[in-house]
């Protein structure tokens, strides 16, 4: 199933961050690459937890020189796709 490619890459994805093995700036390129190619054809409730992860990711500036009010570093990124990751879990196997 589509579907189940795409969250396992979701799962890979983040899991690699949350464990240190990538930095912020290419969890960003890789969830961009994957999430453009992603058919979005979930749950409501693993739609809503992608979509605020594409959110926060949008959200996300590595440059503190240009980062703006409201914008995430790569701590606060880490953060998010560490909550992402948990509720991502809890989703597919309940």
């Amino acid at each position: 199933m589509v579907n189940n490619i795409y969250i396992k890459k979701y799962l890979n994805l983040l899991s690699e961050f949350v464990n240190n093995d990538i930095e912020a700036s290419e969890f960003e390129r890789k969830f961009l690459e994957i999430h453009r190619t992603d058919p979005s054809d979930y749950s409501p409730e693993i739609h809503k937890i992608i979509s605020i992860l594409f959110s926060d990711v949008d959200n996300y500036c590595s440059d503190s020189q240009i980062r703006d009010e409201g914008d995430l570093d790569d701590h606060e990124l880490w953060g998010r796709a560490k909550v992402a990751l948990r509720k991502l879990r809890k989703a597919i196997s309940g």
